[in-house]
């Protein structure tokens, strides 16, 4: 059996054994996760930013949407305006039919055909 000198000595080995060998293994590894920690934090700030582009995109996106609506319905508002001006100018003999063909022609938003 071992006696108390033999466990001693035992500790004493495993002791140094365990600053020279394990211990600094440790100490790598507590680097390592120290810096994927930090890698972590850059990449979810990364993806923050990301996400904050891709919710301008979609707003930059349906504010377009919108705005091109408004210009058509503006357009349409101007065209039957201009057309309504040329029909009164033909009706007082102003303009002939060929004028008005061709300005009917040059339209934005054709009638369909009756």
């Amino acid at each position: 059996m071992l006696d108390d000198q033999d466990l001693k000595k035992i500790g004493t080995e495993f002791g140094n054994f365990y600053e020279q060998t394990i211990a600094p293994q440790f100490d790598e590894l507590r680097e390592e996760i120290g810096g994927i920690k930090g890698e972590i934090k850059e990449i979810r700030s990364t993806m923050a930013t990301k996400k904050d582009i891709m919710d301008t995109r979609d707003y930059l996106a349906d504010k377009i949407a919108d705005l091109s609506g408004e210009t058509v319905v503006r357009d349409k508002k101007l065209e039957e305006k201009i057309d309504t001006q040329t029909s009164i100018m033909a009706s007082h003999g102003l303009i002939d039919q060929a004028d008005l063909e061709r300005l009917g022609q040059i339209k934005i938003f054709p009638k369909p055909a009756e």
